[in-house]
């Protein structure tokens, strides 16, 4: 047992963030990392379920199995429970292990001045600025500039994984249903 993926991709499905992540961020952070990584990097997204597998349960797996988090914020991302509870779950990882504070890279897709404390208190990618979810972005001069972005993104998580934490089977796992308004207050 241990790890089985490097990145684990937090996002909401709300609002245009989904189709950004698929069509621009995921396919540029896939290929930025495997430049950058000395073996082929695991990046799990939910995307790859496999059909017919119990998704709260492999999302629970997967999210246990990531090195590291990359969450992908807007509004929404904190108005889920799924969002949050995968926030908690890596954020209590870094707490158990002491020596890290590197576990959630957390890039911003939209807003931002209402993001809890909790999230505003890290340093945050911000991303705002390439937040094109269309087919077309990929085609306009804004496109190299958030490749660029990408690629120093990549730099900093694959230096992050260098210093993970091993692999612990204590570590928990937080369920949205867990996830209140209060419980927020202290992540």
């Amino acid at each position: 047992m241990g790890y089985e993926f490097d990145v684990y991709l937090s996002y909401s499905r709300q609002g245009s963030v989904s189709e950004w992540v698929f069509n621009h961020f995921f396919p540029s952070l896939s290929e930025a990392l495997d430049d950058e990584m000395p073996y082929e990097p695991r990046i799990f997204v939910d995307q790859n379920m496999a059909t017919g597998l119990a998704w709260p349960l492999s999302l629970e797996r997967a999210l246990l199995r990531s090195r590291l988090m990359v969450a992908v914020l807007s509004a929404p991302y904190f108005r889920s429970q799924w969002c949050l509870a995968e926030w908690m779950t890596m954020s209590g990882r870094e707490r158990e292990s002491v020596a890290t504070d590197d576990l959630i890279v957390p890039v911003v897709y939209a807003g931002g001045k209402n993001f809890p404390d909790f999230a505003r208190s890290r340093q945050l990618v911000d991303f705002k600025t390439w937040s094109v979810p269309h087919d077309l972005f990929r085609h306009s001069r804004d496109y190299l500039d958030f490749h660029r972005e990408v690629r120093r993104l990549a730099v900093d998580i694959a230096e992050r994984l260098r210093t993970v934490p091993e692999w612990d089977a204590a570590w928990q796992v937080v369920r949205p249903d867990a996830v209140s308004p209060s419980t927020q207050s202290k992540w």
